[in-house]
């Protein structure tokens, strides 16, 4: 798999000004959803959130991998951003995340983006 592929231009942030995961996460979709305007802002919002619930997507080492699989996409999309202070948030070594990558898929692929 050609990882590179998923990654545009469009979507990618590399000066994030928020202090938490929520509201780069919030951010992420914010760019999401001015690259694809007829997608559901607030449905990916609320999917992520759901994921985030049941298990933090903070792996350490200042990453960060925040996900969902939801309708409101039809092919996997990787949304990144830097965060040059750090985002708070639970991490396993305490270190904050200063790369996040907010990956979205729809329901019908569900280990496409295990890979």
């Amino acid at each position: 798999m050609n990882l590179a592929r998923f990654f545009d231009p469009d979507l990618i942030d590399i000066d994030l000004k928020d202090e938490t995961k929520i509201k780069a996460v919030e951010r992420l979709a914010d760019l999401f959803y001015n690259k694809y305007p007829d997608k559901d802002k607030n449905a990916i919002i609320k999917a992520v959130m759901e994921r985030e619930s049941s298990g933090s997507t903070s792996f350490g080492r200042g990453f960060a991998f925040p996900h969902a699989r939801t309708d409101t996409v039809s092919d996997l999309y990787i949304v990144f951003g830097i965060s040059k202070n750090g985002l708070a948030d639970k991490s396993p070594d305490g270190i904050p995340i200063k790369a996040i990558f907010l990956t979205l898929t729809p329901r019908n692929i569900s280990k496409l983006y295990l890979q």
